[in-house]
């Protein structure tokens, strides 16, 4: 018989009796059919299987309560019995399922020498059924809002009761690094805290389901962005899912993989100049320029420096140019080139 069938299709069964039993001479075999990973939700009635293959046949009879099918000779060779078995179509996600198709105890009610070859044929359901694992969430927070930002990962389709769906779930810093953001490792544990049907090792990032005969209930993640008092750009981290797979061999696929979230900062860094307004000719003229708020390490605040004559002359003053980079001196968090003043943050 077939050694595998998909889902929903009919597996096909031959009986084969050898050799020829004279006109009235009886053969019995017990003909069941036993499960190995399947359960009778999978199939049909084997019983009905049969009694549909023997039909009009007067040579056979099958006893469907205790699984006994007789055949009575006639001089010639036995015809072949041919089942065909249904699988059923569950719509549930499961790995492959097994039965056995089995002959025992062959013998005769008039003592005829029968024996017994090939008695068993394993049968493996393939299943037709996939659930696929996605992600949705937050992709343009505001830091500061003090609103948490939430993800939602889901399992399409049904797991039949005790298969297992598993992804791999992490956050990747892209510009932001673990102080932006609580930790995701946390806010897993946290959101699967009270299922029983959820387990997340935070080691290795691997979330498992077990499937109950019902859809997996969507899986709320909480973060929380954190308003750090820093002035800086736009700054992006991803919450992934990688590497679907199942302990128990059911279908299980990837659909969107990935959320990019991009952070909006609150705050403002300003640039301010403060000066003499009047200088005796001959005299210096003192002009501070400011940077309010603070910069993340790394980040530039850039601004145009420029002296403009109103009705003064180039021959009024020294070169501007040489007066800021005297200023600037050695320090290496100033630049000023083409007019351009650049500083680059470092945290304070």
């Amino acid at each position: 018989g077939d050694v595998a069938v998909d889902e929903g299709n009919f597996a096909r069964y031959t009986v084969a009796l050898s050799g020829v039993l004279q006109g009235g001479e009886t053969a019995t075999i017990n003909l069941a059919l036993a499960d190995v990973s399947t359960n009778s939700l999978d199939y049909g009635d084997f019983a009905t299987a049969v009694a549909n293959a023997i039909g009009s046949r007067t040579d056979l009879t099958f006893d469907s309560g205790t699984g006994l099918l007789t055949y009575t000779g006639d001089g010639a060779s036995m015809i072949d019995l041919v089942i065909d078995f249904q699988t059923n179509n569950d719509f549930l996600t499961e790995g492959p399922e097994s039965y056995r198709v089995e002959l025992s105890s062959p013998a005769s009610t008039t003592g005829a020498n029968i024996g017994v070859g090939n008695n068993q044929v394993t049968t493996v359901i393939n299943d037709d059924d996939q659930s696929i694992w996605s992600i949705l969430g937050s992709v343009s927070p505001t830091e500061g809002e003090g609103s948490p930002v939430q993800y939602t990962v889901s399992l399409s389709g049904t797991l039949q009761a005790g298969e297992t769906a598993t992804i791999h779930l992490s956050l990747t810093d892209f510009t932001t690094d673990s102080f932006d953001h609580t930790d995701v490792l946390a806010a897993v544990s946290a959101a699967i805290s009270s299922r029983s049907d959820l387990v997340f090792d935070t080691g290795t990032g691997l979330l498992t389901y077990t499937g109950d005969g019902s859809q997996m209930a969507d899986l709320d993640i909480v973060l929380l962005i954190v308003d750090d008092a820093f002035a800086e750009g736009p700054e992006s981290f991803t919450v992934d899912l990688a590497n679907p797979g199942s302990t128990t061999g059911a279908n299980i696929g990837l659909g969107n993989d990935q959320v990019v979230t991009t952070i909006n900062d609150n705050e403002i860094a300003s640039w301010s100049i403060e000066g003499d307004p009047t200088v005796a000719e001959g005299d210096s003229a003192q002009y501070t320029i400011k940077l309010s708020g603070t910069l993340q390490a790394g980040n530039t605040a850039m601004v145009n420096l420029s002296l403009g004559d109103i009705d003064t002359t180039s021959a009024d003053y020294e070169v501007f140019v040489i007066a800021v980079s005297d200023a600037i001196g050695a320090r290496t968090d100033l630049a000023f080139v083409g007019g351009l003043l650049a500083y680059t943050g470092d945290g304070n």
